[in-house]
């Protein structure tokens, strides 16, 4: 069963920490992280959607849900 992990970020530094937290919890579970930011985004696991004009908390996870392909959605 994969899970999904929505994360949306404006701050690349805090996204590499947040990043970090997940690899290091989610070890041994299929996992992918759609991040939606204003930059591009290239790391394990990570399935990268730019939103060249930032329109909010919920505007961003409905952009991410919308991408997703687990079974499970989990929102950060």
């Amino acid at each position: 069963m994969k899970i999904s992990i929505s994360l949306p970020s404006l701050y690349p530094d805090l996204l590499n920490i947040a990043l970090q937290r997940i690899y290091d919890t989610t070890d041994g579970f299929d996992v992918e992280i759609v991040v939606v930011a204003p930059f591009d985004v290239s790391a394990p696991k990570v399935r990268s959607v730019f939103e060249d004009v930032p329109r909010g908390n919920c505007a961003a996870h409905a952009l991410a849900y919308e991408n997703c392909t687990g079974e499970i959605i989990v929102t950060l």
